[in-house]
């Protein structure tokens, strides 16, 4: 009898950590890496733009970046970053609002391959101190462009909890009009 509680035992084990294990693989999502994205929505320029074509933007330069997490802990820290200002790519891509009351309603919607989300306001971008330091990292390390894990990478370096809007892998920027609320 102590043999078939061995297997028992052993069986459910086997059978917890399988679950377990599913379930974590089951929250950590792929990140496919990217080398171009997508700006779409109230935009009159839509289109894709590359990791080559971003080289023709000013760039911006970071000595070092920290990514820190909802606890105030440092999770990782970037050196020597090189991008171009969400902004600048905004500004190309050219917003059109009939009413210029609705750039109030207007809201940034940055998407990962993964699927990850940020959403930043139009006035947070171009009214307020943050908007200045948005980027779209095209270079860590002084690697070149392309050659960081996940590729295209945004974080917004005038955040207090940077970690939550640093993105790996951008794929899509939409530019959406909110409806107000009736």
């Amino acid at each position: 009898m102590s043999s078939f509680r061995f297997w028992r035992c052993l069986l459910l084990s086997f059978c917890v950590v399988t679950f377990c294990v599913s379930v974590v693989s089951a929250q950590h999502k792929s990140i496919t890496p990217t080398t171009s994205f997508t700006v779409s929505g109230h935009v009159r320029n839509p289109g894709r733009f590359s990791l080559k074509g971003l080289q023709d933007y000013p760039k911006q330069i970071e000595d070092s970046v920290m990514v820190i997490d909802k606890k105030g802990m440092v999770k990782t820290t970037l050196y020597h970053v090189q991008g171009v200002l969400l902004t600048d790519v905004l500004n190309a891509a050219d917003i059109q609002m009939a009413d210029n009351r609705d750039y109030n309603r207007l809201a940034v919607i940055l998407t990962a391959s993964d699927g990850y989300t940020n959403v930043y306001s139009w006035n947070e971008l171009y009214n307020t101190p943050v908007g200045k330091a948005v980027y779209i990292v095209t270079s860590v390390n002084d690697s070149a462009p392309g050659d960081y894990n996940g590729a295209i990478l945004v974080f917004s370096n005038r955040d207090l909890v940077s970690g939550r809007r640093h993105m790996k892998a951008l794929q899509n920027v939409e530019v959406r009009l909110l409806t107000p609320a009736e």
